[in-house]
């Protein structure tokens, strides 16, 4: 999690990828509305949450526009592609990332 702005927002970022599909999400979840150059300095801060306050390292304290019941200000998805292998070589999306099939070890491994 990170600090971010977001259409006049400071928005809290979340990202993560999708366990089956091959899919990275990213949400931003409103603090506040404020000008940019007002909380520049708290852009790409990272954040850690505790008891439904967050904090970031610079002891900045703040809790999302309607707290528990925030709903994201945008949500974006974008596909994530297969990195290159050797051609032949057996490939799956599987819990959030990509594996191949190693012949040596006889198992999935990630790419």
């Amino acid at each position: 999690m990170t600090l971010d702005y977001k259409n006049g927002w400071l928005c809290l970022k979340m990202t993560g990828t999708k366990t089956f599909e091959p899919i990275r999400w990213t949400s931003w979840y409103p603090v506040f509305k404020a000008s940019y150059d007002s909380i520049s300095h708290l852009v790409g801060r990272g954040c850690t949450e505790y008891a439904g306050k967050y904090y970031n390292a610079g002891g900045f304290e703040f809790q999302l526009q309607n707290g528990g019941a925030t709903k994201p200000l945008v949500y974006e998805e974008m596909k994530v592609e297969l990195p290159k292998v050797r051609k032949g070589i057996e490939t799956r999306w599987y819990l959030g990332r990509w594996e191949k099939l190693s012949r040596k070890e006889r198992a999935w491994i990630s790419v």
